[in-house]
């Protein structure tokens, strides 16, 4: 009897070190998750202040709207702001070739966001839209759209800026559900 008394115990110190150790585990599983993700935001707004600086420099902008990332077969920040006379403005900041010239676009002179959106919508209402960016491929300025299809898939559209003229889509099918 006295036998049994004594590795109880033992099994109870293995149950609660093996808890722990989960415990820690788990612990040092949520840190680091967070400390990547953390990373990952920063470095996808890595560079956004000096875009910012640059653009209120050398264009005519006064205010800073939206600032994103577009990656085609060049990186490039989109600065979506407005003048002093209110005009509403997209300039393209290139990141890889620093000597290329900005291009800006005057809002009223392109096809807008909303009416991309509308339209896809119209054409397809089971369509999940996932991003519209303006975007530069081959020196011309497009409108990215991001969304999956009624096939459910996931599908990159490149579209004018100007007239919504089909550019180039890409279409990928799930291999996984």
């Amino acid at each position: 009897m006295i036998n049994s008394y004594y590795q109880q115990p033992r099994k109870t110190r293995w149950i609660k070190w093996i808890i722990l150790v989960f415990l820690l585990t788990i612990a040092a599983f949520l840190t680091y998750a967070t400390i990547l993700y953390n990373g990952i935001q920063k470095e996808k707004h890595a560079g956004f202040s000096e875009t910012e600086k640059i653009v209120l420099r050398e264009t005519d902008l006064v205010e800073i709207n939206d600032i994103k990332r577009y990656h085609g077969e060049f990186a490039y920040h989109i600065v979506f702001g407005q003048t002093e006379d209110n005009e509403h403005k997209i300039v393209f900041i290139p990141l890889t070739n620093k000597e290329q010239d900005l291009i800006t676009v005057d809002q009223n002179e392109i096809i807008s966001q909303q009416t991309l959106e509308n339209q896809l919508k119209k054409e397809c209402d089971t369509c999940k839209i996932i991003s519209i960016i303006p975007g530069i491929e081959e020196n011309e300025l497009l409108w990215e759209l991001t969304y999956v299809d009624a096939s459910d898939r996931y599908v990159l559209e490149y579209v004018s800026i100007y007239d919504a003229t089909q550019y180039e889509q890409f279409r990928f099918k799930r291999l996984y559900k």
